[in-house]
Order: structure tokens, then C-alpha cells, then sequence
């Protein structure tokens, strides 16, 4: 299983990356936004998991221009209101950064199926 990481943390890339290896999945990494897309949109994903704070788009920009039918999460420490409510009108389950075991939790869900 694959997933796409997307975080302008390299802190929080490498510690998310690091639990995704270990629990089996296979991990690129985004920087920012337009990375981000790039990787989607070229790559064969099963999950893809995005920052909503990063240079050039946030993750509900690139989520919206997202046209394949491949599971998206945001995982931010910024989730208002608005971000709240955009995420669910495209669909989009939301955890903060605080809560790794949560992503986790989502991600085995997404692989078990």
C-alpha cells in the first residue's frame, strides 16, 4: 500500500514516514502544496494525507483539484471552522497533528477496506 505524505515539516514528515514504514506502508513525501498535486495527479496512491498549512496551496486546494477516487485526509494542526467545514463538503476526514495515532488508526481502516 502507498501513500502521500504532504507536510513543509520535515519534522513531521520524518516522524509520520517513520509510522507508516513501520506499519507497512510504502511513503513518498511532499514539501508543499504544488508538490503535492504534482505527486497525486502523476502517482498511484491509496491514501494520500495532507498538511493544510503549506507553501503554495493548502491541502483543501490540492484535495479540490484532486480528480482520481483515492482516499484523502487532512492532518493539520490548523483546523477552523472553515477548514472544518470545506473538508466536509468535499468529504475529507480531518486530524490534527497532536493525534498521530488517529492517522494511523484511519490509514489501517483505508487498508483494510
Amino acid at each position: 500500500m502507498r501513500v502521500l505524505l504532504a507536510d513543509d515539516d520535515a519534522g513531521i514528515r520524518l516522524v509520520v514516514s517513520l509510522n507508516l514504514q513501520r506499519r507497512g506502508w510504502d511513503v513518498d513525501t511532499a514539501v508543499d502544496g504544488d508538490d503535492a498535486l504534482a505527486q497525486a495527479t502523476s502517482g498511484v496512491y491509496d491514501a494520500i494525507v495532507l498538511d493544510q498549512l503549506m507553501p503554495g496551496m493548502t491541502g483543501i486546494e490540492v484535495a479540490e483539484h484532486l480528480t482520481r477516487d483515492v482516499p484523502v485526509i487532512i492532518y493539520s494542526a490548523f483546523v477552523d471552522d472553515h477548514v472544518q467545514r470545506r473538508a466536509a463538503e468535499l468529504g475529507l476526514p480531518t486530524v490534527g497533528k497532536a493525534d498521530i495515532p488517529e492517522l494511523l488508526a484511519m490509514l489501517d481502516e483505508l487498508r483494510a477496506g
